[in-house]
């Protein structure tokens, strides 16, 4: 009995592995390099990134990157994988053992989305 309660002594003074992110901290989740991805593959892995609400900027990764600059060249993209017939909607979102307190209706914007992943997470 005596390390029973030892062992709840020491668990008050372990400090947690991660933080409850901010907003601003949650959505450098999703950078330029994983926008690429996610428009060439249709797949966005955010497990074990320790967020608590889905990022806003999930919901603005197929606008346009820069509304400032108008490309008038109608012939071949830059780079091929840039080119708007290439671009996959999301089909799988991966929000596994985060600390989500919900999910929000605009995830109904991707209508595509075929495997939603929540296992593990804490949805309150």
């Amino acid at each position: 009995m005596e390390k029973h309660s030892n062992v709840k002594s020491r668990r008050k003074h372990i400090s947690p592995v991660f933080h409850l992110q901010t907003k601003k901290e949650e959505d450098q989740h999703i950078t330029k390099e994983v926008i690429k991805s996610v428009r060439r593959t249709g797949q966005l892995n955010l497990s074990s990134r320790h967020i608590a609400t889905v990022p806003e900027k999930l919901f603005s990764i197929y606008d346009a990157e820069d509304e400032n600059t108008v490309d008038w060249d109608f012939g071949k993209p830059k780079k091929e994988e840039d080119a708007w017939w290439n671009i996959n909607p999301l089909s799988h979102l991966d929000l596994s053992s985060n600390v989500l307190s919900e999910i929000p209706a605009q995830i109904g914007m991707f209508q595509d989305l075929l495997v939603l992943n929540v296992i593990f997470g804490i949805i309150i």
